[in-house]
């Protein structure tokens, strides 16, 4: 009571220099008896007590270049106190001067609770959640809304493989709720957003549409691809492995009926993931040479385009060899492959016991028409390997173009596994035809012109070669 008291007194001082701005008269004697203070509501008490702590110039609200930036709220919050301190102010002199008026006194009222509700409130102009319009049980389900070929081109496989592929993952614990935080949606959203995620490109890949899509914030889209790419990388080693001796047989046999090579159980070839922006460290070593930032990957697959290794990791400017001759495969050759196995690749890699590839011109010589034959002989099945790799580029287009900014090694895992989690895929759906418009743009063709016009000196790995290179001759 006694600091109410305190400020009553302090108003006085105030009072008359407030009394000549309105013109107002010398304000009537007021006898006052501290006892009957009390009597004061502790309205009317709030309310000067507020006037006396916020009474301040109008040009304090006022912005100015040398003050730092507001936010909107804060803005709106300092306006309305200017508004309040001023409808305070005149309150208090309705009540000296016996000029009371019980509406503009509720007004009041209302406008104290409403600006400490303000001040209380973390977000004042952010309004109800949105209620989205489409969700991803209308798109998965309604036909209407969205046809068979919509479907399939928004999310790259039809909605029979997109259940088949949820029945694979919903019981895993990514999918799990955690006892004592929110629960986390259906499986199938998130296989839902990792297909979207995977296939998209260009401005349709921005987290703001894939999220408008299927019914979930821009920033839960992250989430979602990192818990079902997470569930979906534990299938690696049963979807994609080396073949056992019985399927490197069936391979062998396939290749040799319809292009004549006898004992290849596989076609190499090296790859590029471009990256939209260059890597924050070390970034001139992603620099390729077709004039951008890439990932080199190198992948291993059947006649039948199926993936059965891959590597991935090395900076774009590394050669494709250099990546094999520090591969696994490679350095443990008796681990797979029998005496007489061999892989068939470009003229990008350096012949050996276990690696077939194109012939090279030598210096200052042509290639013989023996060495074109087997050059043509090779091309014509090791673009199964081209095939391979444009169908996985096709289906899942993310592949294409890599948006986000290598900074730190997290960022590059992030890359490895989305592009790790498609060759899963791919290795999945390949019994499921890819669109031929898919195609058009993706398909890797092969580079006659680079490799196979360079100049190589004598190797001394290329027995394995020349006893191919004569057996296809004699079966010409």
């Amino acid at each position: 009571m006694d600091d109410i008291l305190s400020y009553i007194e302090l108003f006085f001082c105030e009072y008359h220099a407030l009394a000549d701005n309105f013109r107002l008269s010398q304000p009537k004697k007021l006898n006052f008896d501290y006892p009957q203070m009390h009597k004061i509501s502790y309205k009317i008490s709030y309310i000067y007590l507020f006037c006396i702590r916020t009474r301040t110039n109008s040009s304090t609200f006022e912005r100015t270049h040398s003050m730092p930036k507001l936010s909107k709220k804060a803005i709106y919050i300092k306006e309305y106190e200017a508004v309040v301190a001023s409808r305070v102010r005149k309150a208090c002199i309705r009540f000296y001067l016996d000029d009371e008026d019980s509406f503009e006194d509720e007004i009041d009222e209302c406008m104290l609770r409403e600006l400490a509700v303000l001040k209380e409130s973390r977000y004042i102009f952010r309004g109800s959640y949105r209620q989205w319009e489409t969700t991803w049980e209308r798109v998965l389900f309604d036909c209407n809304y969205l046809t068979d070929d919509e479907f399939l081109s928004h999310f790259r496989m039809d909605r029979s493989c997109v259940m088949q592929l949820n029945s694979l993952v919903e019981d895993d614990q990514e999918f799990r709720s955690v006892s004592g935080k929110q629960g986390k949606r259906s499986s199938m959203l998130h296989v839902m957003v990792l297909l979207k995620f995977l296939g998209s490109y260009g401005n349709d890949a921005a987290l703001a549409k894939l999220g408008l899509m299927l019914g979930i914030s821009k920033g839960a889209v992250n989430d979602y691809v990192r818990r079902a790419c997470n569930a979906i990388l534990k299938h690696r080693d049963t979807v994609i492995k080396w073949p056992s001796v019985e399927e490197r047989r069936d391979i062998s046999g396939r290749i040799r009926k319809a292009h004549g090579f006898v004992n290849c159980v596989g076609l190499i070839d090296g790859t590029l993931f471009p990256l939209s922006f260059a890597p924050m460290v070390n970034g001139e070593d992603y620099y390729t040479r077709k004039g951008d930032y890439a990932i080199k990957g190198l992948v291993i697959c059947d006649d039948a385009a199926r993936i059965t290794w891959v590597e991935m990791g090395w900076p774009g400017s590394v050669h494709d060899n250099r990546v094999w001759v520090n591969s696994d495969v490679y350095l443990d050759t008796d681990k797979y492959f029998d005496q007489k196995e061999y892989l068939l690749g470009d003229s990008a890699f350096s012949a050996s016991a276990v690696m077939i590839p194109a012939f090279k011109k030598g210096h200052n010589r042509n290639l013989s028409e023996e060495q074109r034959y087997f050059n043509n002989k090779l091309a014509k099945i090791r673009i199964r390997s081209e095939h391979c790799i444009g169908l996985l580029k096709a289906r899942f287009q993310r592949l294409r173009g890599f948006r986000r900014v290598i900074k730190e090694k997290k960022d590059l895992d992030a890359i490895l596994r989305h592009a790790m989690c498609a060759c899963i895929l791919h290795n999945l759906l390949i019994d499921h035809p890819v669109p031929p418009d898919w195609l058009d743009e993706t398909l890797e063709e092969l580079d006659q012109d680079d490799e196979l016009n360079q100049s190589v000196g004598q190797s001394g790995g290329d027995a394995r070669r020349n006893q191919v290179f004569a057996y296809m001759l004699e079966e010409r």
